[in-house]
């Protein structure tokens, strides 16, 4: 990805987080996303599908910070044999079907009890 194609992912991305702070996702329209992004409609189609791809990527990139920052105190642990990306791929998309496991069931476990499930098994 190039420079510019960064800036305009980093611009919608951050207009994405405002609109986040402000209001539910569900409440979210792409015009807002691309009105705080200052893009064309055309322009965020051609990095995200759909704005459930914009959270989901942004969820995604999110993790992978977080996982690579803190992986020893969330008690993570790489076995040696796997390269690091693809261990990193293995528990986000571990963690996104976690997600989508709570929320199709009603999401009524906590979320510390989602946690705790999550890191009994990665």
């Amino acid at each position: 990805m190039d420079r510019r194609q960064r800036k305009t992912r980093e611009a919608i991305f951050g207009a994405f987080i405002a609109l986040l702070a402000k209001k539910s996702f569900d409440h979210i329209t792409v015009g807002e996303i691309i009105d705080g992004a200052d893009v064309s409609r055309a322009t965020f189609y051609a990095h995200f599908e759909t704005k459930d791809e914009l959270f989901l990527r942004y969820f995604k990139d999110g993790l992978r910070e977080l996982i690579q920052r803190e992986q020893a105190q969330l008690g993570l642990c790489k076995p040696a044999q796997l390269p690091d990306d693809f261990w990193v791929n293995h528990v986000i998309a571990t963690f996104v079907e976690t997600v989508r496991w709570w929320v199709s069931h009603g999401m009524k476990q906590t979320p510390q009890t989602v946690a705790q499930y999550f890191l009994a098994v990665v």
